[in-house]
């Protein structure tokens, strides 16, 4: 019995987080902040001001430079209204297309977004690009913010390959217009990287980030708070390609130059504390992040408060890595008494409160009632569907892992159908290299082989192998799980020998990356052992069945699925071998 494809995790759209909680937030807000910021707000709203002088006597004045682009900004966020009045006016004493009309109206437009209405700022700012490059001209700062702009809010609007195509062609205009290393220019080269990661392409993302990071230390400084920001999320992709040791060092090396800039308990200190956790159990030490956060939750809790959601999202970290540490029991149960917290801080629709719902209905699967796990999935897709859209990358996931989990319930035509539903959705929504996507075709053609067509799915698998290799890295652990069920089915299709070797030199992969008694592990000795007896050895199927059963009852308990089944084929093989060695005549 193979381990399975891992269910669809939660895709981290900016800005939300990484299942199961939300601390990368705050690296998103870092780098969309610089958005607004190249927005000359300051000659903008005092130009407003002054006409408003002009009309109306005793108005305010603003001096020349004492106001702030970040606090004028939000200002108008809170002003949106008065500004559209302010503005209002300047078009009654100028033309509609004068320089700080154009501006004033970005900044309306931008405050628009901002105060939850992004697709009426992406509209305005559409309309005003063309307007600017012809008044402006197509290098003018103003017209590059205003584009910058409009590829900010496109993004909001959930339209990133948009986005991206919108902040590369930017990038070239500001490499012309300011300089390569033009801050301004490194703040869209980091808006474009964030996309390019969106969109899937962590590979492709990681070179971005890398090629950022010297320059980001060059010009602004090491411990400058946007080159913090780039240092943990290259780190962030480190991981994602398959390397999270590397990852988990870069960020231990990050860790002092934030605690000297910051402060020991500043939330970006603590995120990145958070990160490290992370790397740690990506690393193959899961038992070691879950206690890294156990120990993270007092500092968290002082600093924010027990019930702020970043606090909880630490709660949620602590489970994820209970079960990762093979006790998903125990993370069932702490996601149970978690979700009711976070449904009356945050609400019972908070994106939040429905990815702790998300996580224990795979606790609940993964502790072996695979049924329950479906039934919960199945409760929360509408509510996702509603709440989101039905094309959300998190409404998706919920769709895939409801047909992971019907599969695994028992019911896999059921799922196929669901999977071959979802696939062309996802595809169009997120690209056909999307990891999501992947890992769904990944799904679709393992249970097109346990259905029974394994050459089918063997042909699907393989054709895989290199577009996984090059959109994740050869180390990644999805990667991983693809080349298992390539050993998998090259065994269902009649060559248990080549299964059991592809197998063999799986094993000390999955132990470097998991480590030695992660599930995942696990799951690749179970079938090693099962195509080593098909290979014609059940004396060492026996063996290397009787080595693993007491492991996974003490990781996973002697009732789980998983299990059962070591203990049946532990039974077979061993009768095969009495029967092998003439003991059972």
């Amino acid at each position: 019995m193979l381990g399975g494809v891992p269910p669809l995790p939660d895709p981290q759209p900016l800005p939300a987080g990484p299942s199961p909680g939300s601390l990368r937030t705050r690296r998103t807000l870092a780098a969309t902040a610089a958005v607004v910021s190249i927005l000359p707000a300051g000659a903008g709203l005092a130009g407003l001001v002054a006409d408003l002088s002009a009309v109306t006597p005793g108005a305010p004045s603003l001096p020349d430079k004492s106001v702030s682009a970040a606090g004028l900004v939000i200002g108008l966020i809170g002003l949106a209204t008065g500004s559209a009045a302010l503005l209002r006016i300047r078009a009654q004493l100028r033309r509609s297309e004068h320089v700080n009309t154009l501006i004033d109206r970005a900044e309306l437009a931008h405050s628009t977004g901002a105060a939850g209405n992004p697709a009426a700022a992406r509209d305005e700012l559409a309309a005003l690009v063309p307007l600017a490059e012809r008044t402006m001209g197509t290098d003018h700062p103003s017209t590059l913010a205003i584009r910058r702009s409009l590829a900010y809010w496109t993004g909001a609007v959930g339209d990133p390959v948009t986005a991206r195509a919108q902040v590369s062609a930017l990038v070239r205009v500001m490499r012309r217009a300011l300089g390569a290393e033009h801050p301004e220019t490194l703040a869209a080269r980091h808006h474009l990287a964030s996309l390019t990661e969106l969109l899937g392409n962590v590979v492709a993302a990681r070179h971005q980030y890398a090629a950022l990071l010297p320059m980001f230390e060059r010009i602004l400084g090491p411990r400058d708070p946007d080159t913090l920001l780039v240092r943990a999320e290259l780190a962030h992709l480190t991981e994602q390609v398959g390397d999270a040791a590397e990852a988990r060092d870069l960020l231990a090396a990050a860790l002092p130059a934030h605690e000297r800039a910051l402060g020991a308990e500043h939330p970006e200190t603590l995120a990145l504390h958070d990160s490290l956790a992370r790397m740690i159990g990506k690393a193959g030490d899961a038992a070691g992040a879950r206690d890294r956060y156990a120990a993270l939750l007092p500092a968290f809790e002082r600093a924010l408060g027990a019930e702020h959601h970043d606090t909880l999202a630490v709660r949620g970290y602590i489970a994820y890595w209970t079960r990762e540490a093979g006790n998903p029991v125990a993370a069932r149960d702490q996601y149970a008494a978690l979700l009711p917290i976070r449904e009356r801080v945050l609400g019972p629709e908070h994106p939040d409160t429905l990815i702790n719902r998300a996580e224990l209905a795979h606790s609940t699967g993964e502790a072996g009632d695979r049924a329950t796990a479906r039934d919960q999935l199945a409760a929360l897709l509408p509510i996702r569907e509603r709440v989101i859209g039905p094309e959300h990358p998190y409404t998706l996931a919920t769709r895939g892992n409801l047909a992971h989990w019907t599969a695994e319930a028992g019911d896999p035509v059921a799922a196929l159908d669901q999977m071959a539903a979802l696939l062309p959705v996802q595809e169009r929504a997120h690209g056909s290299e999307h990891p999501n996507t992947l890992v769904l075709r990944h799904d679709l053609a393992y249970w097109t082989g346990k259905t029974g067509d394994p050459v089918a799915a063997l042909d699907q698998l393989t054709a895989l192998v290199p577009v996984y290799e090059r959109t994740l890295g050869t180390g990644h652990p999805n990667v991983l799980s693809l080349n298992e069920s390539v050993a998998h089915m090259t065994g269902k299709t009649g060559n248990p020998a080549e299964a059991r070797d592809r197998l063999t030199a799986l094993l000390p992969v999955f132990e470097r990356a998991h480590g030695s008694e992660h599930p995942n592990t696990l799951a690749a000795r179970h079938n090693f052992a099962h195509w080593t007896g098909e290979a014609g050895d059940p004396l060492a199927a026996r063996d290397q069945y009787a080595a693993l059963l007491p492991i996974r009852e003490r990781v996973l308990g002697p009732e789980h699925p998983d299990t059962l089944d070591t203990r049946a084929e532990l039974i077979r093989w061993s009768e095969a071998a009495r029967r092998d060695t003439g003991d059972g005549e």
